[in-house]
């Protein structure tokens, strides 16, 4: 139908007003009265109509925009389609009026018809519609009190005010057009009755839901202007929707002055249903269906946005609860979340509550949940949430489900947690707790099928190999919160793997595999717990709550011992299990191994510490850890590349440690403050060091050792050295003799007694160098160059012998190693050899002088020279003098030399210690010998006045041979002393009235006599007797004594001292009571060999002269000379006195002790039987007393005490120095009987061991006095902790050894005297520091029994001021506390 021209708009307009009843003015003059009344009847009916309508269709003022709004979507928009805009509604409000301009096409007859009729529209039935135009049109008329309307050629507006009857609401009145903004096609002007109208219109514009656009089909932007004064506020409200993607966009955009405030967007799912034969309404008596549109909020994410929505129905009716009604449950992008839009059960609207649970019993009903894995939709009572507990770390379930073994299945895992209260709602439940337990159950059998499908891992999962660490833990977890709140739900499912392979069930007693981290044996009676099950904290964790515990460690080291008590076969590794177990966990006190339990070699054989009480042969040995150091036993006992010269081709077979047992515990692991490998070898006997000696006999060697001393003398020492530290607690004398005298490889590659060797020091190395005998000194082969800190750690070896210092011992050897070099005469006098005599003079002490006499007497080792050859030859001491005359042509004369001559050190060495005399007359009379037998005669005249000279100054040069011991120090008279002193004992003097001398030269026919003047005094001397003549005349006699005798007896002894015969001449004028103190005002100690004996009582005098007279005779002195003797003619030419003598002796002899060397008795069997005893019980534990009469009685053995006191006590002193000494020679070196220094000694002479012992007369100081030189004392006393090893290692202190005896037992009191202890008193050791000397109680007890005892009382002041020792001050008695 075409559009209208306007004036045929305005001729439709006028009809229209004119079917309301208006005329004209002209026309009512003209119409009569009763027509005008009933046209005015009519016209307040249809207004009063019109009104009612108006009033009852809305009750709110506001309800007009949404009938305009509703019209607008009712509209056609076919030019805006074409043009390719959006229909669009604008409002336009101000305080007096409001602008609705459209875009639509325009308003056509029909429309302006229904505009203007009450219940009257122009709108057909139609799917589309949403509303009745005209009807809703009079809503406007609640705020406006004229609506212009203009649309295409219709321009017209209606008039109604509050006074008005209603007819302006459907009078239309013409009104002239006005230009409108491009693609406005129509618009209303509402004129408002008031300001309120503004502010109620304005605020519902503002209020107005833009999701009304989502619900509008044509409609598509709305646009709201409110201004007011100058402020101007703009809200554009748009939808873009996307028909393939079903998507709504709704934007909203503010502006304020032209400023923009706000953009928001929001996105919709948009799904549309046409609901057909819907019950009649009266107010839509055309309608039976209708579509519903459903929109669904989402994100950005195209997640829902739950939040309450309005509900519109034609036109917006209120905000319910709804939040989703939806038939998207699968293949939509909201499958997974639609049921968010579900309305909550708290909607309070009777309606849509009835509503709400209509929905959700047909959901329940129907097939709307997703499940995991499968394509097809289940009922919600048929599936089963999983929680997040029973899902693995991917997110599957831990354990697969089949729907016919459970009638479930798993609800997938696309549904978000946070709906899952949404799905209960519909009947999805969680999967129980005993659902879950079911599901082990299915895997551990679906792991005991023998189907080829049934795969681990992917049939089965908890006994799987496959299966990580993290699944095992997830399971525990979820198993362990079951039985916390239920154990029965999990006692039967067999979860617990075991070592053995096989699952068991809390219904079997379980134990966990370790304790404190150490494993349990696995062969004993446990079941034990997979190791690797428990590396899982969370699996471990539930195994507790199962039962499984720890083993208790006795009850496992219990059943360990008796799996070997029983001789039950045990593997390698499961030895290596025990021992592990026994190193942890043995109590404190009970470290030790079980001697039952043995330990495996490398070759796999079990090797016992003990003979072990077992009814089959076994293998008994040592098990040494296999080192690769070079002392190791393995490489000890492998042999050499190059053998040494006396090696046999047998190698000793040694054990070593089986491999498995060495990292069977981390090195850092300390139990009990030891190592695994510590307590290997201290609790379990593995050695690391090759076995010393016997286990059974601790003075043997070992099996091992003795192999080694004999096929490896190259490793000996070093072997020692490597282990001392350990070694040295095993050393007892009959060791350290058999080391002693172990050979050993030198530096020459020739094996020598490791006693008879030296330490290669730097310094005694460079001292051979000069020497050029390096490669001939028998120094030891040592690998490493010995340094100053090196070679103190091999001073060790000074015990065994071993010498490390440049002393006489070792330039004694320097010269033999020279000598052997230089066997033949030498043509050039080396030099370097004078060093070695002066370092032999230098290093030497005159307790040395003897060894030295005899070095030098068994070798010719003094190089000589042949004067008139001019070259040097290797000469005897006896073959050598010192000083001669040229005329002596058959010894050497070494004062010839030069080299000799001044120097004062040889001069000393030669001439004194080694006592190369000068020229006496013997050796005269031995050159005439020489003469005679080679039948010349040399320089005769010079020797014949050489002997006159001597003669004259001497009476007797042969006989100087006593020196005054220990004070004039004379090697030659200590010597002699013992026959000298008897010679002296049988001495007497003689008075005789005349005495001269004549000597006799004889040589060949030729005779030469001289006489001497007449002499005043003539000292005889034989091998029987020593006789003095002296004058008889008194005053003759008294001057000879007091001048010519001391003067003679200096001469005779050799004393060179000026002041010496002034001593001699005291001596002999002294009384005995005074005689010991004048000896000490001399300073004069007592002569070796002589018995200090008391004086008491005794007044005679010291010398006495016979008073027996004979016939005056002159005395001669012949010395007789001839070619075949050399001798002393004596004859007496005067009657000697002989009536009465007395023994030459400073000291008279008591009759209750006067004991000498021969006065002891011998004939006590039972005193020599325990002497033997005691020797033989100082080298042997198993010695045992055989007296004559078999029992031991002290008076019996020492004599009557009651009768001799004195006697019977020294010789239980004897015995026990006895012990002392025989012990400690043992394994000293250098101790011999020169350090027993006792006065007592002599007691043990009865023994024919020490037949010759006699009495020490020298100065007492100990018993037994000892310079620790090689240390070896000193190393025992710190082996025996009297001393402490910090301080006294490597020192070399001198010992002073006070032996106490007893016959009972060690607690027994013994006897000091008041000397000794002052001597104890003022020896005591400074603390924290070492001294130069040392006091030593040696305590000997027991003598007499067979249970002999020793031990050392270190430094005894110390201990009895700390109250280990107590003293009795009066009696100096002591005991130990």
């Amino acid at each position: 139908m075409a559009e209208p021209s306007h004036p045929e708009a305005r001729k439709i307009i006028e009809g229209i007003m004119r079917r309301r009843g208006v005329i004209t003015p002209a026309e009512r003059a003209d119409t009569p009265p009763e027509v005008l009344e009933t046209l005015d009847n009519l016209r307040e009916d249809v207004a009063r109509n019109a009104n009612i309508f108006a009033n009852q269709l809305y009750h709110k003022e506001t309800k007009f925009i949404y009938e305009l709004i509703q019209n607008a979507e009712d509209n056609t928009y076919n030019i805006c389609e074409a043009e390719k805009t959006l229909p669009a509604l604008k409002f336009t409000v101000s305080p007096d009026c409001i602008i609705i301009d459209s875009n639509e096409d325009g308003f056509s007859e029909d429309n302006v018809q229904a505009i203007c009729g009450t219940g009257e529209s122009s709108k057909k039935f139609s799917r589309g519609s949403i509303g009745e135009k005209g009807i809703g049109f009079k809503s406007v008329f609640k705020i406006a009190s004229r609506v212009r309307v203009q649309s295409g050629p219709f321009c017209f507006a209606f008039k109604h005010g509050d006074d008005d009857n209603g007819l302006g609401m459907i009078t239309p009145i013409n009104e002239e057009h006005e230009q409108l903004p491009t693609r406005v096609r129509t618009r209303f002007t509402l004129t408002l009755k008031g300001y309120a109208g503004f502010e109620e219109t304005a605020q519902e514009l503002s209020d107005l839901p833009y999701t009304l656009l989502l619900f509008l089909k044509k409609l598509k932007r709305i646009i709201i202007w409110i201004q007011h004064d100058a402020s101007l506020s703009k809200t554009v409200y748009e939808c873009i929707y996307d028909e393939g993607l079903r998507l709504g966009t709704m934007s909203k955009r503010e502006e304020s002055n032209d400023k923009n405030l706000t953009n928001a967007s929001s996105r919709y799912y948009i799904e549309r249903s046409v609901v057909q034969d819907l019950p009649a309404d009266d107010a839509r008596p055309h309608t039976s269906e209708a579509e519903v549109v459903l929109a669904f909020p989402i994100d950005e994410e195209g997640e829902p946005v739950i939040e309450e929505q309005h509900v519109f129905a034609y036109l917006p009716m209120r905000k319910v609860g709804f939040k989703a009604v939806s038939r998207f449950c699968e293949n939509h992008p909201l499958e997974f979340t639609w049921m968010r839009y579900l309305p909550n059960r708290s909607i309070a609207d009777p309606f849509w509550s009835k509503l709400q649970k209509k929905i959700y019993d047909r959901l329940r009903e129907r097939a709307t949940m997703q499940t995991w894995g499968f394509s097809a939709l289940r009922r919600a009572q048929d599936v089963r949430y999983v929680p997040t507990d029973c899902l693995d770390a991917n997110g599957e379930p831990l354990f697969a489900n089949s729907e016919i073994d459970t009638g479930y299945n798993f609800l997938s895992p696309k549904y978000s947690t946070e709906d899952i209260e949404l799905l209960r709602d519909l009947g999805v439940e969680t999967l129980s707790d005993d659902e879950f337990c079911q599901l082990v159950k299915l895997d551990l059998q679906a792991s005991k099928s023998t189907s080829i499908f049934s795969w681990p891992g992917l049939n089965y999962r908890l006994k799987s190999e496959y299966t990580s660490g993290d699944w095992h833990t997830r399971v525990a977890d979820k198993l362990s919160a079951i039985a916390k709140t239920d154990l029965a739900r999990v006692r039967d499912l067999e979860c617990i793997p075991l070592e053995n392979g096989s699952w068991v069930s809390s219904q079997c007693k379980t134990f966990f595999p370790e304790y404190h981290n150490v494993p349990v044996p696995t062969d004993l009676t446990y079941n034990l717990v997979h190791k690797e099950a428990l590396k899982n904290p969370a699996r471990k964790k539930l195994f507790y709550s199962l039962g499984s515990r720890s083993c208790e460690p006795q009850s496992v080291i219990s059943l360990i011992i008796k799996k070997y008590e029983a001789g039950r076969t045990v593997e390698p590794q499961n030895s290596v299990s025990h021992l592990r177990w026994m190193y942890q966990f043995l109590p404190v006190n009970e470290r030790q191994l079980n001697r039952c339990i043995p330990l495996f070699a490398s070759d796999d054989v079990p090797t016992f510490r003990f003979f072990p009480t077992l009814a089959k042969e076994v293998r008994k040995n040592d098990l040494y850890f296999e080192t690769k150091d070079e002392f190791g036993v393995k490489e000890l006992c492998r042999k050499p590349s190059t053998m040494v010269p006396t090696s046999k081709e047998i190698w000793h077979d040694v054990y070593l440690l089986n491999k498995l047992y060495l990292d069977a515990v981390e090195p850092t692991v300390l139990v009990q403050g030891e190592s695994w490998i510590q307590w290997l070898e201290n609790g379990a006997g593995v050695r690391r060091i090759p076995r010393l000696v016997k286990s059974n006999d601790s003075k043997k060697l070992s099996d091992l050792f003795s192999w080694l001393v004999l096929n490896r003398p190259d490793k000996v020492p070093a072997t020692l050295h490597t282990y001392w530290s350990s070694y040295k607690h095993e050393m007892k004398p009959e060791i350290i003799n058999v080391l002693r005298d172990t050979k050993v490889l030198s530096n020459d590659s020739k094996l020598y007694r490791l006693k008879n060797t030296w330490l290669p020091t730097s310094e005694l190395l460079e001292i051979c160098k000069n020497l050029d005998i390096v490669k001939k000194m028998p120094f030891l082969k040592i690998s490493e160059e010995l340094d100053s800190e090196k070679t103190e750690s091999w001073k060790f070896l000074g015990r065994f012998g071993v010498d490390f210092n440049a002393d006489t011992t070792f330039y004694l050897k320097t010269l033999r190693v020279f000598k052997a070099c230089h066997d033949i005469s030498v043509d050039a006098f080396p030099r370097d050899l004078v060093g070695v005599y002066e370092a032999i003079e230098k290093n030497s002490s005159s307790a040395q002088y003897d060894k030295i006499s005899d070095c030098f007497e068994k070798g010719s080792y003094i190089l000589g020279p042949i004067i008139h050859e001019g070259t040097w030859k290797w000469e005897l001491p006896e073959d050598c003098l010192w000083e001669a005359p040229a005329f002596i042509e058959y010894r050497t004369i070494l004062g010839s030399s030069d080299i000799y001559k001044n120097n004062r050190s040889i001069k000393h060495l030669f001439h004194e210690i080694l006592r190369i005399p000068d020229l006496e007359i013997e050796h005269c009379i031995e050159q005439l010998i020489h003469w005679q037998k080679d039948e010349r005669v040399g320089d005769i005249e010079g020797l014949y006045q050489h002997l006159l000279q001597s003669m004259r100054s001497s009476d007797s040069k042969d006989h100087r041979r006593l020196r005054c011991a220990v004070h004039y120090q004379n090697s030659s008279a200590i010597r002699h002393q013992e026959s000298l002193y008897q010679r002296l004992r049988r001495a007497r003097v003689y008075t005789s009235d005349n005495i001269s001398s004549t000597v006799k030269l004889v040589l060949n026919s030729t005779t030469i006599a001289t006489k001497t003047t007449h002499g005043s005094l003539h000292l005889e001397d034989n091998a029987e007797q020593i006789k003095l003549f002296v004058p008889r005349n008194t005053k003759e006699i008294e001057l000879c004594y007091l001048t010519k005798v001391p003067e003679r007896l200096v001469t005779y002894f050799g004393i060179e001292d000026a002041g010496a015969a002034k001593a001699f001449g005291d001596i002999l004028r002294c009384s005995p009571q005074v005689l010991n103190d004048v000896l000490e005002t001399h300073g004069i100690v007592r002569v070796p060999g002589v018995v200090e004996q008391s004086t008491a009582g005794t007044e005679s005098p010291a010398l006495s002269v016979s008073s027996e007279r004979g016939s005056p005779m002159p005395h001669t002195e012949s010395y007789a000379v001839s070619p075949s003797s050399f001798s002393d003619e004596e004859t007496l030419t005067s009657e000697m006195d002989r009536t009465g003598s007395a023994p030459l002796a400073y000291v008279s002899t008591s009759s209750t002790e006067s004991v000498s060397q021969k006065g002891v008795d011998h004939t006590n069997k039972n005193y020599r039987a325990l002497l033997d005893h005691i020797i033989k019980s100082a080298q042997s534990e198993s010695a045992q007393l055989e007296l004559v009469d078999d029992r031991f009685i002290p008076d019996n053995v020492f004599g009557v005490r009651s009768t001799n006191q004195v006697l019977h006590d020294r010789k239980i002193g004897a015995a026990g120095e006895l012990y002392a000494f025989e012990y400690l020679s043992s394994f000293l070196p250098n101790f011999s009987r020169s350090n027993w220094r006792s006065k007592i000694r002599k007691y043990v002479c009865v023994h024919e061991k020490y037949g010759d012992m006699s009495s020490f007369d020298g100065t007492e100081t100990a018993d037994l006095v000892y310079e620790d030189k090689d240390g070896m004392l000193t190393a025992m006393l710190i082996d025996e902790k009297h001393l402490d090893e910090e301080i006294w290692l490597h020192k070399r202190p001198k010992y002073f050894l006070e032996v106490k005896a007893t016959t009972q037992e060690c607690k027994t009191r013994f006897f000091m005297s008041k000397e000794q202890v002052r001597r104890m008193e003022r020896m005591v050791l400074p603390s924290g520091k070492a001294a130069a000397e040392v006091y030593v109680i040696v305590r000997v007890w027991n003598i007499g029994q067979n249970d002999i005892g020793l031990d050392f009382i270190v430094d005894p002041e110390t201990q009895r001021r700390s109250g280990e020792l107590h003293v009795e001050a009066d009696s100096y008695t002591i005991h130990r506390i």
